[in-house]
C-alpha cells in the first residue's frame, strides 16, 4: 500500500512517499513512435529522477486490469491511451498531459489508426473492399488498434459491428497481427500507425509483405514517418485518480509539462489536449465505452430516444379513444329516438 501524505507537506526526500503509475504491459512491443524508444521508460525514469520525495513505482496491466486498478485506488496516476482516458473520466480521472512529438507538436491530433493486408491483394482496394472479410487486432478493448480503425470504418457509412464476418485477437501482441496478415491467416490487420513499421524493424522477416489499406497521404504522412488509415486524435495521456493528493498532482504535472525534447530519446514532450469531444463522438459511432449501453434497449433509453413518438401514440390512441365513445353515446341516443319514435307510433295506430 502506498503512503499517505498531508495535502501541503512538502515533497521531502524523507518522506519517501510511495506513487504507483499504472502502464499499459505490452506497449514496449511497437513503440509510440517508428524509433527505438520507450516512452513509458522515459515518463518514469523522468519522474524519478527529478522526485527525491517520491518513489515513483511502476505498475504493469492489461486495458482491462489498468481500468480495475485506477478504480480501485491500486494506482495514483495512468499513462493510457486518449480513449482509455475519456472512459476513465466519470470515475474522476483528471488528464494533466498529452504526449506530443517534434513532427506533431498538436496534442489534439498525434495518433491513428493503421489497417494493413498482405501485399499483392488485388481483391483489396479500399475500406468498401473489405466488407465480409476477417480481421485480426490486439484487442477489441484497444482503442488505438481497434476503435481508432473500426471509428473511420463507421465514418464510411458502414456498420462497424456487422463489417467484418470475424475478428480475432492476439491477447495485446501487435506481432502477431502483423504475423497472421502476411501469412493469410486474416485478411486485414488493425494496429495503431507507426506499428507495422516498427515490428518490421524488429522482424525483417515481415519487410515487403504487407501494405495499408485507405492510406492518407500528404505532409502529416510524411512528419509521421510512416502509413495511416484514420483520422487523427488526442494520443497518450496521463491522468491523476480522484485520491491522489494534490500536491503530488501538482508537482507530476509541473515535471512532465516541463519536459523538453532534448529530455527524451524520441524528442517528444508533454502538452495539454483539448478536443476528448472528439473521442467521445467516436465512442458515439461505435457504441462503446461511455455509450455501451446504446446496445441495450431499456424502458429509459427508448423514452429518452423515443418519447416523442411515445407521447404522439399514446394522444392518438386517446383521441381515437374517446372519438369512439362519443360516436357510441350518439348511435345509443339515436337508438332510442328511434324506438321511442316506433313505440309512439304504434299506440297512435
Amino acid at each position: 500500500p502506498s503512503a499517505t501524505i498531508e495535502p501541503d507537506a512538502p515533497l521531502r526526500s524523507e518522506a519517501r512517499t510511495v506513487v504507483r503509475i499504472g502502464l499499459l504491459d505490452f506497449e514496449s512491443e511497437a513503440s509510440y513512435l517508428s524509433r527505438r524508444e520507450n516512452i513509458q521508460e522515459t515518463i518514469v525514469r523522468h519522474l524519478q529522477e527529478n522526485s527525491p520525495g517520491l518513489r515513483i513505482v511502476p505498475r504493469f496491466y492489461t486495458t482491462e486490469a489498468l481500468s480495475e486498478a485506477a478504480r480501485k485506488g491500486e494506482v495514483e496516476f495512468f499513462l493510457g491511451s486518449s480513449g482509455f482516458f475519456v472512459q476513465m473520466r466519470p470515475m474522476g480521472a483528471r488528464d494533466i498531459g498529452t504526449i506530443t512529438s517534434r513532427a506533431f507538436p498538436d496534442p489534439n491530433r498525434c495518433v491513428a489508426g493503421v489497417i494493413v493486408v498482405r501485399s499483392g491483394r488485388p481483391d483489396i482496394t479500399d475500406l468498401a473492399s473489405l466488407e465480409g472479410m476477417t480481421a485480426v487486432t490486439t484487442s477489441r478493448a484497444n482503442f488505438m488498434t481497434y476503435m481508432l480503425n473500426m471509428g473511420e470504418i463507421a465514418a464510411a457509412g458502414f456498420r462497424p459491428d456487422k463489417f467484418f464476418s470475424a475478428v480475432t485477437e492476439t491477447d495485446n501482441r501487435p506481432v502477431e497481427v502483423l504475423r497472421a496478415v502476411v501469412e493469410g491467416r486474416a485478411d486485414a490487420g488493425l494496429l495503431r500507425a507507426c506499428m507495422p513499421e516498427a515490428i518490421t524493424e524488429r522482424h525483417p522477416e515481415f519487410a515487403g509483405r504487407w501494405t495499408v489499406v485507405n492510406d492518407k497521404p500528404g505532409l502529416r504522412a510524411e512528419a509521421l514517418g510512416c502509413r495511416y488509415s484514420t483520422d487523427m486524435y488526442p494520443g497518450w495521456t496521463i491522468a491523476s485518480v480522484p485520491h491522489t493528493p494534490p500536491v503530488i498532482t501538482k508537482h507530476v504535472a509541473m515535471l512532465l509539462l516541463n519536459l523538453r525534447p532534448d529530455m527524451t530519446p524520441g524528442g517528444f514532450t508533454v502538452s495539454i489536449a483539448t478536443e476528448f469531444d472528439r473521442v467521445n463522438d467516436l465512442f458515439r459511432s461505435l457504441k462503446a465505452g461511455p455509450f455501451a449501453y446504446l446496445n441495450h434497449w431499456t424502458l429509459e433509453r427508448i423514452w429518452q430516444k423515443y418519447s416523442a413518438v411515445v407521447v404522439t401514440v399514446v394522444l392518438l390512441l386517446l383521441g381515437g379513444f374517446v372519438h369512439l365513445r362519443i360516436v357510441e353515446r350518439q348511435a345509443q341516443a339515436r337508438a332510442r329516438e328511434l324506438n321511442e319514435a316506433y313505440v309512439r307510433q304504434r299506440e297512435i295506430e
